[in-house]
C-alpha cells in the first residue's frame, strides 16, 4: 500500500505506482476487504485506489443526515481530479456498482470504463413502482433498520451473509462479521436512498464501455417462485440496463452476491479481460 488517507468523505487506499488507474468501490456495509484479491491481481501493473464510504467498515458516518449518494458522487469526482487520474476504470460491487453507473451518466468524460457487479440503475423488483411508492419503500427500509440495536444489526448481517452473500458457510460467517462493523444508521440511509433511485432514463448518456457481472447460483434460482434460470437472470438484468450504449453482460456460476469470493478465479479473469481490452489502443 502506497498511501492511506481521506479524499473528501472517502477513505482511500492506494496500491501500486504505475499503469492505468482503477478505482474499486465496495457495496452496502462493506469495506476494502471486498477487493483484496483484485488488489493483489492489479496493483503490480496499475495504480489501484480502493475507497470506503463513510459509515461503512468502522468509518465514521457522514455529518449530514441525507444525500449520501450525492455525497459519494461528488467525492468520486474530487478523487479523480485531485489525484489527476487519467480516465480511470471504476469497478463497483452492489451499491458501489450503482454509484459507478450513476457517476458515468454525468461524468463519462472523466473515466474510461465501468464494471458493475450486481449494481443496477434501479433496485431489482422495484422497476415498475411509481416514484411516490419508491420513496415510501426507501423510507420504510430506513426506519426498519434504524429501530434495530447494534446487536440486531449484526444478526441481520450474519443472516444475510448466510442466505445470499456467499456459498461457503465459513466465508459467510467472515463476511457477516465484517459487514456488522458498519454503522446501522448509515447503512439504513444508503439502502433507503438506493431504493428510491431509478436513473434508467439517463443510461444513454454513458459513453464508455460498461461490463455488468451477474453471479448466479442454480440452487437459489430453483427456490424462487417461479424458478429462475441463469438465462432468466441475464435477460432480466439486460432489461434493467436497456439504453446503455456499450453494454456487455457476463454471468458467473455458481456464485452468490459476493462473486469475487465464490468464484475468485473466474471473476478476476473476467475483470482482467475488460481492463486489458480498455487499455488497448483503439
Amino acid at each position: 500500500m502506497m498511501s492511506d488517507g481521506m479524499v473528501d468523505t472517502l477513505h482511500v487506499k492506494q496500491y501500486g505506482t504505475q499503469g492505468s488507474p482503477i478505482i474499486f468501490i465496495p457495496g452496502l456495509a462493506a469495506g476494502s476487504w471486498t477487493w483484496a484479491s483484485s488488489v493483489a491481481r492489479f496493483a503490480p501493473n496499475h495504480i489501484v485506489y480502493v475507497v470506503t464510504l463513510p459509515g461503512f467498515d468502522g468509518m465514521a458516518p457522514p455529518e449530514q443526515k441525507t444525500g449520501y449518494i450525492d455525497l459519494a458522487d461528488a467525492a468520486l469526482a474530487k478523487l479523480i481530479t485531485e489525484k489527476h487520474l487519467d480516465h480511470p476504470i471504476i469497478v463497483g460491487h452492489s451499491l458501489g456498482g450503482t454509484l459507478a453507473l450513476l457517476f458515468a451518466t454525468s461524468h463519462s468524460d472523466l473515466i474510461s470504463g465501468i464494471v458493475t457487479v450486481e449494481g443496477l440503475p434501479v433496485f431489482p423488483g422495484t422497476e415498475d413502482m411509481p416514484r411516490e411508492r419508491r420513496g415510501d419503500l426507501g423510507l420504510s427500509a430506513r426506519e426498519k433498520m434504524r429501530t434495530d440495536s447494534k446487536e440486531a444489526f449484526a444478526r441481520q448481517q450474519m443472516d444475510y451473509a448466510s442466505a445470499s452473500a456467499v456459498m461457503d458457510p465459513d466465508m459467510a460467517n467472515k463476511v457477516g462479521t465484517m459487514l456488522a462493523r458498519s454503522d446501522p444508521d448509515a447503512t439504513a440511509q444508503y439502502l433507503g436512498e438506493d431504493l428510491t433511485l431509478d436513473f434508467r432514463p439517463a443510461l444513454p448518456a454513458i459513453t464508455v464501455p460498461v461490463l455488468l457481472i451477474t453471479p448466479f447460483n442454480p440452487a437459489d434460482g430453483a427456490r424462487m417462485t417461479p424458478p429462475h434460470t441463469e438465462a432468466d437472470k441475464v435477460a432480466y438484468y439486460r432489461t434493467l440496463m436497456a439504453g446503455t450504449p456499450k453494454l456487455e453482460v457476463v454471468s458467473i456460476t455458481p456464485a452468490r452476491h459476493f462473486v469475487m469470493f465464490d468464484q475468485k478465479d473466474a471473476f478476476l479473469a473476467t475483470l482482467s479481460g475488460f481492463v486489458d481490452h480498455i487499455g488497448k489502443p483503439s
